[in-house]
C-alpha cells in the first residue's frame, strides 16, 4: 500500500509495554505510511529516537533482549532479578532497596543507548523529532525538538525524557529532570501545528495525559487492545508478544482487517466459499433462528423472547463497528463463538478459516465425550464452557425441553449462547450444502 499522505506519530509511555510501539513501527512501514514527524514521551521518546534512525532491526533486537538488569543496576541486590518466574513481591523488595539509596542506577540503560541510538542519523533525517521531559530544578515541562538539542546530548535527553520517578533524576548542566509522563505521557500537543494527520499511539502507561484540541487534525489513535504487563516487567516473551499486537491492532486501525476482538481479513469470502459456512446471514436463517428459541418471527412479543432477544443482539452490537446487517452479525458471531472456545486470538483470519477452527475445536470436543445429552452433566467433558457452545446444535430440534435450556443459557449466559447458536447455523449450512449436492 502506498499512502500519498503525511503522518505524525505521537509515542505514548509506558516502560517496557513500550515494546508495543515497535509493532506499531513495523505496521506503519508494511502499510507504506509516510512519516514526517514523531515525538515521545519516556519510553516512546527512546523509540520515536530510533523510529526516526530507521534501524528497525536494532530496535527489534533490543527489545527482544532487553531485562531488567539491562535498565537497572541494583547492584548484588540485582541478583534476584536473573532469576526467571520472579514474584512482584521479590521485584518491589529489591526496587525499595534501591530507592533508600537515592533511586534507582539506570547506567545500563545509558550505555544501552549509546550502543543503539545514532545521533548523527537522526539529525539527517527528514523525520522532525521532538521529546518531552520534565525540570525538577525549574519544575516545568520542557518540549524540545532535536533542533534545539546541543549536538552530542540527544542521550541525556533521552535519558531525561524517560527517567521514570523511581529513577535516579537526569542531571544537565546542573539542572535535574525526570520522566516526562509527569507532565504529559502522550505529547499530542508538541505536534498538532506540525502535521494534519497524526498517529496516536497509547500503551496504557502511567503519567498524565492532556487535553489537547484536535479538532483541525485527521486522527487514529492506536491502543492495545490486551494488557501488555507490568511497567517494569521486561522479558523475551512479553516483549515478543507486545510487538506483535502492536502491529496487528495498527492493521485494524487502518482498516486492514475487521473484527472486535479477532484480526479477519474481509475479502468478500462469504461469496466465494465452496462450502457456503461463511455466507451472510438470510432471513431465512432468521426465521430458525426464532422457534429455535421457541419463538415466531412474527409473533416475538413475549417476555421471554422480548429478554432473549434483547440480551443477544446487545452483545452482538458490541462487536460491530460499522452497520448491523447479515455479514456484520456472521462476523460478531463467529468471533464471539471463537472467543468463548479461547481459539488463538494474535494472528490473521478469514473468516473460513476462523469457522475452520471452531470445527476443529468441535471435533476434539467429541473425542473427549460422545454423550453431552445434558449440559448440567459435565463429568464426562473437560470444559462447561465447550458444553455451552456445544450444547444441542441442531437448528432444527425445537422440543420444549431443550427450548427451555436454550432460554436459560440465552437469559444467563448471552455470550455462550450466541456461540452455541452460530454453531448450530454453521451445522445446518453443512447439512444444506450436503443435501444440496
Amino acid at each position: 500500500m502506498m499512502n500519498n499522505e503525511k503522518y505524525g506519530v505521537v509515542l505514548g509511555g509506558g516502560g517496557a509495554k513500550g515494546a508495543y510501539e515497535i509493532g506499531v513501527w513495523k505496521a506503519l512501514s508494511e502499510l507504506g505510511i509516510y512519516v514526517e514527524v514523531v515525538v515521545g514521551t519516556s519510553v516512546g521518546a527512546l523509540n520515536g529516537a530510533i523510529m526516526v534512525q530507521g534501524d528497525f532491526d536494532i530496535a527489534y533486537n533490543m527489545w527482544n533482549d532487553l531485562t531488567m538488569s539491562k535498565i537497572i543496576n541494583f547492584g548484588q541486590e540485582g541478583d534476584v532479578l536473573t532469576h526467571k518466574n520472579l514474584s512482584l513481591v521479590s521485584i518491589m523488595n529489591t526496587i525499595k532497596s534501591s530507592l533508600l539509596s537515592g533511586g534507582m542506577d539506570v547506567t545500563p540503560l545509558k550505555e544501552l543507548l549509546y550502543k543503539v541510538i545514532d545521533e548523527k542519523k537522526i539529525r539527517e533525517s527528514k523525520i522532525d523529532f521532538g521529546i518531552v521531559t520534565f525540570s525538577l530544578t525549574d519544575f516545568k515541562p520542557i518540549n524540545i525538538f532535536i533542533k534545539d538539542i546541543p549536538e552530542g546530548r540527544l542521550i541525556e535527553y533521552l535519558l531525561a525524557s524517560s527517567c521514570f520517578p523511581t529513577f535516579k533524576p537526569q542531571i544537565i548542566d546542573e539542572k535535574r529532570y525526570v520522566d516526562g509522563g509527569i507532565y504529559d505521557n502522550i505529547p499530542i500537543s508538541l505536534i498538532c501545528e506540525k502535521s494534519k494527520n497524526i498517529i496516536i499511539v497509547d500503551v496504557s502507561g502511567l503519567g498524565r495525559i492532556k487535553k489537547v484540541d484536535t479538532s483541525n487534525n485527521k486522527i487514529i489513535y492506536i491502543k492495545n487492545s490486551e494488557y501488555l504487563g507490568r511497567t517494569l516487567q521486561f522479558s523475551e516473551e512479553s516483549s515478543k508478544n507486545n510487538i506483535e499486537l502492536g502491529y496487528f491492532d495498527t492493521l485494524r486501525a487502518f482498516g486492514k482487517t475487521i473484527g472486535k476482538q479477532y484480526y479477519i481479513v474481509d475479502c468478500e469470502i462469504c461469496k466465494e466459499s465452496k462450502n457456503k459456512f461463511a455466507n451472510d446471514l438470510e432471513e431465512k436463517e432468521i426465521e430458525k433462528i426464532y422457534a429455535f428459541y421457541g419463538s415466531n418471527i412474527n409473533e416475538s412479543n413475549s417476555n421471554i423472547a422480548s429478554g432473549v432477544k434483547f440480551r443477544l443482539l446487545r452483545k452482538i452490537r458490541k462487536y460491530i463497528t460499522g452497520e448491523l446487517n447479515g455479514h456484520s452479525v456472521i462476523i460478531s458471531m463467529a468471533e464471539i463463538c471463537s472467543e468463548c472456545l479461547g481459539i488463538h486470538r494474535i494472528q490473521i483470519y478469514s473468516l473460513e478459516q476462523l469457522i475452520e477452527e471452531i470445527m476443529k475445536e468441535f471435533e476434539n470436543y467429541k473425542k473427549v465425550t460422545l454423550e453431552t445429552n445434558n449440559i448440567f452433566s459435565i463429568s464426562k467433558v473437560d470444559s462447561l464452557n465447550k458444553a455451552l457452545v456445544f450444547y444441542e446444535p441442531d437448528l432444527n430440534e425445537v422440543s420444549p425441553s431443550i427450548i427451555k435450556k436454550r432460554i436459560l443459557i440465552a437469559l444467563s449466559q448471552p455470550k455462550y449462547a450466541i456461540a452455541n447458536l452460530f454453531f448450530s447455523l454453521l451445522l445446518n449450512r453443512k447439512l444444506n450444502s450436503v443435501a444440496n449436492k
